[in-house]
């Protein structure tokens, strides 16, 4: 019984691997007409995302005083970094004296450790001989 319950889908299975075959080679041969609409819309999509992008880029640039303000950059990267870095703000104190003395002893101290380690790693090979 089983085995005719397998046979039965191994049939259904053939001919249903027929029919894709069959569609995609129907596909491929009305694609041919379908590239020069693909195109025609992708360029209009393309029109479509640059007008908006223009609008933007009027919106954000355009000042509500009447007195010119001095930008470096582009406005809305400087709109994003003003609401981005608004809740970073640097102590007054950093990067003191303070930081600098105790980075230039932790340096010093690797630089001993690292000395230290040279020195044990010669030790260990002239005892083995290597």
């Amino acid at each position: 019984m089983l085995d005719y319950l397998a046979l039965i889908c191994l049939l259904a299975l053939c001919v249903g691997h027929y029919y894709l075959i069959r569609g995609c080679i129907a596909i491929k041969t009305e694609a041919g007409g379908l590239t020069s609409l693909m195109d025609a819309k992708m360029s209009d999509t393309n029109n479509l995302l640059n007008e908006v992008a223009e609008l933007l880029d009027e919106f954000v640039g355009a000042s509500p005083s009447s007195a010119p303000v001095a930008q470096t950059g582009h406005p809305l990267a400087s709109l994003l970094s003003t609401f981005l870095n608004n809740k970073t703000t640097m102590p007054p104190d950093h990067g003191t004296e303070e930081e600098r003395t105790v980075r230039t002893e932790i340096e010093h101290a690797e630089t001993t450790t690292n000395s230290e380690e040279t020195e044990s790693w010669e030790r260990s090979s002239e005892l083995f001989g290597a």
